[in-house]
């Protein structure tokens, strides 16, 4: 089968408009460096690792449009696309690592039903997804950590409502 090089260019440039406007909001800052744990990988590792999958994503993307033309696919990978420059901004623009968390779970299972709508026609489009999956699953993780680490700075003056009796 020949290359569809509309679709794989726009499966490309889909994935690099995600990763540009999310790494604008992504911004290494004080806030984040008091919250890193022992887990937390060096920073010479995030865009290795999302280089990476953001290019497995998008051959993906173009295996699961080419093979399968089914508007509910069409539909996911945006809406994914979506919720993960969304997280970026939850997380490193607002500061907000609790809705994030929340976020990230979205963002995971929207990774997951990618995977699950996909498997029937397409095994490489769907396992192609998997090293997003485990990826997000260790930045649940590590957004886990955040937000316990932001409950227990002092200077957050973090105040927990009384309970009358």
């Amino acid at each position: 089968m020949a290359i569809d090089w509309t679709k794989a260019g726009i499966s490309a440039l889909a994935l690099v408009v995600t990763a540009v406007v999310g790494g604008l909001f992504t911004v290494i800052d004080d806030w984040y460096i008091q919250r890193t744990t022992i887990l937390t990988p060096p920073d010479l590792v995030f865009p290795i690792v999302w280089t990476t999958v953001f290019a497995l994503v998008a051959i993906s993307l173009y295996n699961a449009w080419t093979y399968w033309d089914n508007s509910t696919v069409l539909y996911l990978y945006p809406a994914n696309l979506v919720l993960n420059i969304l997280w970026s901004f939850l997380f490193f623009k607002l500061h907000m690592p609790m809705v994030a968390l929340f976020e990230n779970a979205l963002l995971w299972t929207s990774i997951y039903l990618i995977i699950k709508n996909v498997w029937s026609y397409s095994k490489t489009a769907a396992e192609l997804m998997l090293p997003y999956l485990m990826w997000v699953t260790f930045a649940i993780l590590l957004n886990i950590l955040f937000v316990l680490k932001d409950m227990s700075i002092p200077s957050l003056n973090l105040q927990f409502p009384t309970i009358y009796h």
